[in-house]
């Protein structure tokens, strides 16, 4: 808006009217300058036009200072600011006011109440008055100035500033921050009449996140690995969570020294130790909080701190193993925090290992320790971490001289290792058909030895001439005389003589399967041109009762002698015979020594 400075004046001096002396006038601009008309008029100046008079001098010594104060402070603007336009180029004036002397005259009351808006002046004060306000006259550029607007506003870093608006005087601007961010400040900006916006507000990382907005939906927080996303939900809670693994990472936040800053976090689905809160300086990453299981929604609250009390900054990490949901990331007032029980941190335990195994434990969380094979663990095989961050117990692998493996012939050792630690205990178990002597139980002892020398003997069910007997067979004849020679270890029997074969009679006829009336089993005998060899190869006899009858044959070709036992005690059809040795039978019949 323009405003001649002519109209400025001339507002002034017609707001009121001079009276002095006996001649009335009225003040005017004529061609931008103030003169005086007169009013043809004869009577005298009333005592009220007097006082007039003397009121305007002093309304006029005011307006000069508000003048000189208009005329300094558009100059000031017209160096600082926009440059005013040129409209024209006139000769402006700049008043300058001096005191006006009083006239003292008779009040006149009936002039005095019907006096028109308009008050003339005498002659005799019409050249003092123009003296007092007549302009002194200098050279300028331009009779018109413009209202001085503001420059573009800056944005605050971080932010946005809404300049759509028009830049004149009063006008208002609205600042907003970008995501992860909040504005510190007022967020209207107004132009003020010097052509400045006032103080800029400041955007300054804000780690709180409901993950609602659709505009700023994770706060800043950014994915650096793993699943989570933003996802809906309305089990339990309705509305957008964070849902997934991985780690998720916050903008730098302006921390320094030793500050903490209390915090809390929504969480659902998480077992102990999965979910742990880590701080970030921009190289190192360190754990300073873990979160205990939940299947349930549950606010959990933690203290975030600097990596390093140098630092000056941190930026906050959640870090998940498993899937987890988490909402209403959240910043607290720091009593909020007092008495929060500190977390407790991984504990290193020389030749020994802990479980479950996690950089940081929440209260009464437990552990479990052991030793490596050769220590021997002492402190506790469990520990408990307390409220104000330590653990319940110390645990030491002290080093030991561990008991070597042992081997158990035909039998098993459990648990089987290389090695055992000092006090480890161990069970002893003999195959099929042996028996464990010495005892079932071993336990290493200091310096590295057993406590117990476990042995396994055959179980021996036909015992002759300090040797035993025992039968390797199946229930089909189907085993070659090859396999019934490795099954007993090269070592099948000799019938030495009746009371001999009577015994493995008596032990074979339990052994005849059902739905068969005979039983065939190899021996280690064989009977070559008339002559009965025992395993050995040893020439021997036996009587002939114990041949079955019509045996031995002289048929070369049946060099190999069987036993076949009936189910049926009376039955003829049993005893010693000799046949082929390609055939197959239900087994044979093995001979160790005891």
């Amino acid at each position: 808006m323009k405003i001649p400075i002519q109209y400025i004046l001339l507002i002034f001096i017609e707001a009121f009217s001079l009276i002095k002396g006996e001649k009335c006038w009225m003040p005017m601009v004529c061609d931008g300058k103030p003169t005086w008309r007169d009013l043809n008029t004869t009577r005298q100046c009333t005592k009220d036009e007097e006082k007039a008079l003397k009121a305007l001098t002093e309304r006029l010594d005011g307006m000069e200072s508000k003048l000189n104060q208009l005329e300094k402070t558009m100059e000031e603007s017209m160096t600082n600011s926009v440059p005013p336009s040129v409209v024209d180029v006139k000769e402006t004036t700049k008043p300058s006011v001096v005191d006006v002397k009083e006239t003292t005259t008779t009040k006149d009351k009936k002039t005095s109440s019907t006096r028109n808006s308009t008050v003339a002046a005498t002659s005799s004060t019409k050249e003092s008055f123009l003296s007092t306000v007549r302009p002194q006259t200098t050279k300028v550029e331009q009779s018109t100035v413009t209202v001085l607007a503001c420059p573009a506003p800056a944005a605050p870093d971080n932010g946005t500033v809404d300049t759509a608006t028009a830049l004149e005087v009063n006008q208002t601007i609205e600042y907003s921050c970008n995501a992860g961010y909040v504005l510190q400040g007022s967020n209207i900006g107004k132009c003020e009449e010097n052509g400045t916006w006032g103080e800029v507000p400041t955007c300054v990382v804000d780690l709180t996140c409901d993950f609602e907005s659709s505009a700023n939906p994770t706060c800043g927080y950014t994915r650096l690995n793993g699943t989570f996303q933003r996802e809906y939900t309305d089990e339990d809670v309705t509305g957008y969570v964070l849902s997934g693994n991985g780690t998720i990472r916050s903008l730098p936040k302006a921390l320094t020294g030793n500050e903490e800053l209390c915090m809390s976090v929504d969480i659902k689905g998480t077992s102990d130790g999965e979910l742990v809160a880590k701080a970030h300086n921009g190289t190192v990453t360190k754990a300073i909080w873990p979160f205990s299981a939940s299947t349930t929604w549950k606010t959990e609250k933690f203290i975030l701190k600097n990596v390093h009390s140098t630092d000056t900054e941190v930026q906050l990490e959640l870090e998940s193993s498993g899937n987890v949901e988490l909402d209403n990331i959240t910043t607290l007032n720091s009593y909020e925090c007092y008495g929060l029980a500190t977390p407790c941190f991984k504990r290193n335990l020389e030749n020994g290992t802990i479980s479950p195994e996690q950089d940081l434990y929440s209260e009464d969380q437990e552990v479990r320790y052991s030793c490596s094979n050769d220590s021997k663990l002492e402190g506790g095989q469990t520990g408990t971490c307390k409220a104000e961050g330590s653990w319940s117990t110390t645990p030491v692998c002290t080093p030991t001289t561990p008991c070597a493996k042992r081997n158990l012939e035909y039998g098993t050792i459990s648990p089987e290792q290389d090695l055992y630690n000092e006090d480890q205990e161990v069970s002893y178990a003999c195959n099929k058909d042996y028996i464990l002597e010495e005892g079932q139980t071993g336990t290493c002892k200091a310096g590295g030895s057993w406590s117990t020398t476990p042995v396994c003997t055959l179980r021996c069910p036909v015992v002759y001439k300090s040797k035993c007997f025992r039968a390797i067979v199946t229930d089909t004849r189907d085993v070659h005389l090859s396999v019934s020679i490795s099954k007993c270890g090269d070592n099948l029997a000799t019938i030495y003589d009746v009371t001999h074969y009577n015994l493995l009679r008596d032990y074979l006829r339990p052994m005849v399967p059902d739905g068969q009336s005979v039983f065939y089993v190899h021996t280690g005998m064989t009977y070559r041109e008339g002559q009965l060899y025992s395993s050995t190869k040893q020439a021997m006899s036996l009587p002939h009762n114990i041949w079955r009858p019509d045996f031995p044959s002289s048929d070369a070709r049946n060099t190999h002698v069987i036993v076949v036992v009936s189910r049926d005690p009376e039955s003829r059809l049993q005893g010693i015979f000799n046949h082929r040795a390609s055939n197959e039978y239900h087994g044979g019949i093995c001979e160790n020594e005891l």
